[in-house]
């Protein structure tokens, strides 16, 4: 994948590619031609765009001339009308995979021809099948590209997906009964309380951890006044005292969850 907000991608991004030999990959992959005059183009073209979502999500990238899966030059796609052309690919996407896949499509003009760019999410909702005519088919994707699901991983793609929502509850849950308690991260004030929380998907399916000293400044309590903080196991609470009491707090996990609580003093003063 080209790293690099996708609407910031541009031709020098792509001459890059090919200068640093850059091969395809589990995400990024290659192509010439971008043909969808007929069935067989049509399901390869919607066999690499699902196999991307049940993947780690990536870039494929249309009018490419490479040599054993390395770019080495840019030839472009001839196209009549590319306002058209694009609302036919995305008809093509949107109506033959299911569920349906997050997508990006950007075009690059190079005098009368063009460059065309897929950027692929990783999902959450996996496995996506293709769905065109009587053509049903899981795709996955590894190193060296694509390949048909197995049962076995159709399976696990399946548990993955139902784990994901069900981890996310059980988190809910289990804070929400900690800070009713007030057996949770801050001792609060007596009374209701009101919890927020926000939950990146990837916190659940990663080990990754992030450097919160470099965002803590951003997030506050939901107050100006009297607002402390400190480190903790979990990660940094950033807390509003009140007299001599915690009325609300932010608190940053380190693998990206942010959870915010109020106290009913905190709403009593609004």
């Amino acid at each position: 994948m080209i790293n690099k907000n996708f609407e910031n991608i541009k031709i020098e991004d792509i001459t890059q590619l090919i200068e640093n030999g850059v091969p395809e990959s589990k995400t990024i992959e290659y192509k010439l031609e971008l043909n969808d005059d007929n069935a067989d183009s049509k399901k390869e073209f919607l066999a690499d765009l699902s196999s991307f979502a049940n993947s780690e999500g990536g870039d494929l990238i249309y009018g490419l001339r490479c040599e054993n899966g390395v770019p080495i030059e840019i030839i472009g796609i001839d196209v009549d009308n590319i306002d058209q052309k694009l609302l036919q690919l995305e008809n093509i996407i949107r109506d033959g995979l299911s569920p349906r896949i997050i997508f990006n499509i950007k075009y690059i003009e190079l005098n009368s021809k063009y460059l065309f760019i897929f950027r692929v999410s990783k999902s959450w909702s996996k496995p996506h099948r293709i769905e065109y005519k009587n053509y049903h088919r899981f795709y996955g994707r590894n190193t060296a590209g694509k390949y048909l699901l197995d049962i076995n991983e159709l399976r696990n793609n399946f548990l993955s997906t139902n784990d994901i929502v069900t981890n996310i509850k059980n988190f809910i849950t289990n804070r929400n009964t900690e800070i009713l308690s007030n057996n949770g991260i801050a001792k609060l004030n007596d009374g209701c309380k009101l919890a927020i929380y926000l939950i990146p998907l990837n916190s659940f399916v990663s080990n990754q951890t992030f450097d919160l000293f470099k965002v803590k400044d951003i997030f506050c309590p939901p107050s100006q006044y009297n607002w402390e903080f400190r480190t903790n196991l979990e990660g940094f609470l950033k807390y509003t005292i009140s007299d001599e009491n915690i009325t609300s707090y932010v608190q940053l996990y380190r693998n990206g969850i942010i959870e915010a609580v109020l106290t009913n003093t905190f709403l009593d003063k609004e």
